[in-house]
């Protein structure tokens, strides 16, 4: 009699279940399921909804939406009121084509709300009582159009230097600030190219896709992921920019990862210019002696320390470092720094180096000759320079 009873349940809940069948979302699909619209013009696209029904006799929808966000929730930014319906017996797969017109009063919405995507959703039921959202992503494109551009992009490490000598698998990481001007889109990759490559023609690969949407003129800081500090080596990183394309080649930066172990050798290293105590000019190129075995050259500056030799006389050399500015100069990270390849033996200042510089300060600088693994081979005696 029990089994009896668990039948009949059974059937009962079988009955029910075909008495509110629903779309089968599994077998329903959007086509395309990701189109893009321009951010200064209304835009269009054609959909293609397959809805496959498990009863029939047809499936319906009452109304499109656009929203921000995904299935979860979002603002509703606009509607659309037409209803789409179509025959389809059970089993059958309803294929039912709609124009869209994204009105350009939605798209401004969205970039006021700071997305730089939509999501347009339709939801369809048949006879039973379920109702299933299919949504198209809407990506709001055409920064250029907008009048989006890049004027100044400038990148540096974790610790806000331009040059970095790490420990292997020591965690780093590096941002990029980028000034624009308009509101749009902003599209680029995080690059990095990797030892063995960097001791000839360096080889770029992607490491992240970024894609930011920029509004009211104001900078925008990207932060990288992670970045590799296994392999010992010389690595070269930058962001490069696809959207909007900027004027200028962009800017990287260079870090070493050194040998397990490895220790120092202090060769001396010569400095041939600037003097000691000399002015900073655009014109100003620091230069030294070749040192064999050499692969790459660091050129470090640190802000000297307030009351510590910070008083500089305006002719003649400055004083070395004393013992107490030694100290805080091994705590610090250096306030701008150069990555030279070892075939050279001199620089000048980058214009995204002299921006880590205050007018009116001093600097201590100095140069270190790096192996191929990273080791330090030489490095120079420590020499003021002052930032007018």
């Amino acid at each position: 009699m029990k089994r009896v009873l668990i039948a009949f349940a059974i059937l009962l809940s079988l009955a029910a279940t075909g008495a509110h069948a629903a779309i089968d979302a599994l077998g329903s699909s959007v086509t395309p399921a990701t189109v893009y619209v321009a951010s200064d013009h209304a835009g269009v696209f054609t959909v293609t909804w397959r809805v496959r029904t498990t009863s029939g006799p047809n499936v319906s929808s009452s109304q499109g939406q656009f929203l921000t966000g995904g299935r979860a929730g979002g603002t509703l930014l606009g509607s659309v009121p037409l209803a789409l319906s179509q025959a389809a017996a059970a089993g059958a797969t309803a294929l039912i084509t709609e124009s869209v017109n994204v009105p350009l009063a939605v798209i401004r919405k969205a970039l006021g709300l700071g997305t730089g995507e939509i999501v347009y959703r339709r939801s369809y039921r048949d006879v039973g009582d379920a109702v299933i959202p299919f949504d198209v992503r809407v990506v709001i494109t055409g920064a250029q159009a907008a009048g989006l551009s890049a004027t100044r992009q400038s990148i540096a490490f974790d610790d806000n230097t331009p040059a970095r000598i790490v420990a292997p698998r020591q965690l780093l990481s590096a941002w990029s600030e980028i000034t624009l001007s308009g509101t749009g889109l902003v599209e680029g990759v995080w690059e990095i190219a990797e030892p063995p490559s960097t001791s000839g023609q360096a080889v770029f690969h992607t490491l992240q896709v970024v894609r930011r949407f920029a509004q009211s003129d104001a900078p925008l800081r990207l932060d990288s992921p992670s970045l590799p500090t296994a392999a010992p080596g010389l690595y070269l990183l930058r962001l490069r920019l696809t959207q909007p394309l900027p004027g200028f080649d962009s800017p990287e930066i260079r870090y070493f990862v050194a040998q397990p172990g490895a220790a120092p050798v202090a060769r001396e290293l010569r400095v041939l210019t600037p003097g000691p105590g000399a002015l900073l000019e655009d014109s100003t190129r620091f230069a030294w002696a070749p040192l064999e075995g050499v692969r790459s050259w660091l050129l470090l500056l640190h802000e000297r320390p307030a009351g510590l030799g910070g008083n500089l006389p305006e002719l003649g050399a400055a004083p070395l470092p004393d013992a107490a500015e030694f100290a805080q100069l091994a705590k610090s990270p250096p306030a701008a720094g150069l990555v030279v390849p070892g075939s050279q033996t001199g620089a000048s200042l980058s214009v995204v180096a002299r921006a880590h510089l205050k007018p009116g300060a001093s600097y201590l600088w100095r140069v270190l000759g790096l192996g191929e693994d990273g080791v330090v081979l030489g490095e120079s005696a420590w020499r003021v320079i002052r930032v007018p």
